[in-house]
């Protein structure tokens, strides 16, 4: 069995969100300050990000993560949210609405800059071990709001980086692109909304009976090969 496997996954925030229903929820669309200054000002319960986030693809890949990490793998999980740039699963953050889906590209790269979320991507990459693998399952606004040219210079020599329906960057070393549409949601049973989770919940389903390098084929293999397994991703739910 593979193990210590150590995987960076960048998800996206997601318009459906968790929250109780007294709960305010607070318009970021506009510059405002840190969660935990909103935190203090308005008295509010804070909900880690990996809870506020409860989109179809977001609640896929923490059943994947749990997995992983019950497999002993090393699994560190960030999203990049439209309200307060890169944050950690367990980041407390106030219910909010903000979103880059919709927004035009000059709008997406502004905020962007303003929430220093390629710097900070870039940071972390650079300060942490060096991952195995990098998941980037995000939707094409929210790849725009990444310099994608700066997080593939700072990734580790032997890291593979899983991007989707970025075909542009397949020639790229050490770069997979794995097509997430209409026609691959089809062949697995699921909706497109929740297919790049559902890629990850077979690559954890399946990481352990590998043989061989988990090298590009490898990764791309794990998270794909065969249509409709769809009783392996039952099985993840009850683990």
């Amino acid at each position: 069995m593979t193990t210590d496997v150590r995987i960076l996954i960048v998800d996206q925030c997601s318009a459906s969100k968790s929250v109780p229903g007294s709960t305010p929820t607070i318009d970021l669309e506009q510059d405002g300050p840190a969660p935990a200054e909103i935190l203090e000002e308005t008295d509010a319960d804070g909900i880690p990000a990996r809870e506020l986030y409860a989109g179809t693809q977001q609640r896929r890949i923490t059943d994947a993560v749990r997995a992983l990490r019950q497999n002993g793998h090393d699994v560190e999980r960030l999203f990049i949210s439209a309200g307060f740039g890169l944050v950690g699963e367990t980041d407390e953050l106030p219910p909010y609405d903000a979103t880059f889906s919709g927004t035009s590209t000059e709008t997406i790269e502004q905020r962007s800059k303003e929430l220093g979320i390629t710097a900070a991507l870039v940071e972390r990459l650079d300060t942490a071990a060096s991952f195995d693998v990098v998941f980037l399952p995000l939707g094409a606004d929210y790849y725009t709001a990444l310099d994608l040219n700066r997080v593939y210079a700072a990734v580790a020599e032997h890291t593979v980086v899983v991007v989707f329906n970025r075909e542009e960057d397949r020639n790229r070393e050490g770069v997979i692109s794995i097509p997430a549409r209409t026609e691959e949601a089809k062949a697995h049973g699921v909706t497109v909304i929740e297919l790049k989770g559902t890629y990850l919940s077979l690559f954890a389903s399946r990481l352990g009976d590998r043989d061989g390098p988990l090298d590009e084929e490898a990764i791309e293999t794990l998270c794909c090969e065969g249509e409709g397994r769809q009783s392996s991703l039952d099985d993840l739910g009850t683990l």
